[in-house]
């Protein structure tokens, strides 16, 4: 039965959107400036996506078509 979860889920990693919101932990105040570097588990020095937060926090919204170039 988990072996079936697994495919489906596996099935779906490379769709839909993602768009990261980054508070400090003290006064949850916006983080302007920070570098978000996405990649896979078993690859960290090789990134997929580099991206910044803005003077909110957050970064662009990215989606499957940026981060795998279909």
């Amino acid at each position: 039965m988990s072996t079936t979860l697994i495919k489906s889920v596996q099935s779906y990693t490379d769709h839909g959107k993602l768009q990261i919101q980054l508070v400090s932990q003290i006064q949850n105040r916006p983080v302007q400036g920070a570098k978000i570097s996405i990649s896979y588990t078993g690859a960290p020095g090789q990134p997929l996506e580099q991206l910044r937060t803005n003077s909110s926090g957050q970064t662009e919204t990215i989606g499957r078509t940026t981060l795998f170039g279909i």
